[in-house]
């Protein structure tokens, strides 16, 4: 191969590497849009980062304002938060308060309370259920699950769950629309709490007409953009290199052209006894 068929190849192969960015930033957006309609931005980058960590700390807050509701002292509502939570996985309710509003505030911007509580309070509900079930029948639990198929979500499962073991006569009694409003909105002050994401704001929707509905802070909406932005700065598809790659040293990296897309896929590389590179 000749000097210009090799520059000819470092040229395509420099043009390839810019759009494997440009590709790379489309697909994670268009992922990300598409989860966000779908009510699933608990499963975008951003949401994945923030459930991974933050849940613990967020568990921590329902624990500590927990110890107070077993005292007689909080809300309200604390004897009927407690009942149903005091012998929780409170890093469970943490995810799934956490989930939920990731997903319903990643869908609509402005939901009211109860949009985010009532799911909130449902979804606690069916993670006690099948809790509930599996103690119940361990054996029946376990055949029903082996049906399922690894796509199948919790939703269809919770209903499929429900009609067999109804049938063997191992019922739920089903939380009121009222005790899920009130779970839900006892973890979601605590999710408030802890991270200062969501607040409440008064919106106009017509004269002389108010609503009350919930959004995320200022706090919130950099956190999600300084990950999307770290994503959008990693991202890049690997694709084959269509030329030979550059050449590993002691003080270079090898591998693709351009230091933007090496830095999105460097090399583990570790010293041997002598102090070289392996």
């Amino acid at each position: 191969m000749n000097t210009d068929d090799d520059l000819s190849l470092v040229a395509r192969q420099l043009e390839r590497e810019t759009n494997q960015k440009v590709e790379a930033n489309l697909r994670l957006s268009t992922r990300t849009r598409r989860a966000e309609d779908k009510s699933y931005a608990s499963s975008t980058v951003y949401g994945q980062a923030i459930l991974r960590k933050n849940v613990g700390r967020v568990a921590k807050r329902l624990k500590d304002r927990l110890q107070y509701l077993r005292k007689g002292t909080g809300s309200v509502d604390a004897a009927t938060v407690y009942k149903y939570l005091k012998e929780t996985d409170l890093n469970v309710v943490a995810l799934i308060t956490m989930k939920v509003c990731l997903d319903v505030l990643g869908k609509e911007s402005r939901p009211q309370l109860a949009e985010l509580t009532i799911p909130i309070g449902r979804a606690i509900e069916t993670e006690l259920k099948l809790n509930y079930y599996h103690s119940s029948d361990k054996d029946l639990y376990k055949q029903i699950e082996a049906n399922f198929h690894s796509s199948t979500g919790t939703r269809q499962k919770n209903t499929v769950f429900q009609l067999r073991f109804n049938r063997e006569g191992i019922e739920w009694l089903k939380w009121s629309q009222g005790t899920a409003h009130k779970i839900g909105s006892w973890c979601l002050n605590c999710l408030g709490e802890e991270t200062g994401w969501i607040h409440k704001e008064t919106v106009t929707v017509g004269r002389r007409k108010h609503r009350t509905v919930m959004r995320y802070s200022q706090e919130f909406l950099g956190l999600k953009g300084a990950i999307l932005s770290q994503a959008e700065h990693l991202a890049f598809c690997a694709w084959p290199m269509v030329c030979p790659p550059c050449l590993w040293t002691n003080e270079e990296r090898g591998g693709y052209l351009t230091e933007q897309v090496r830095q999105s896929s460097p090399k583990v590389r570790t010293k041997g006894l002598l102090g070289g590179v392996k």
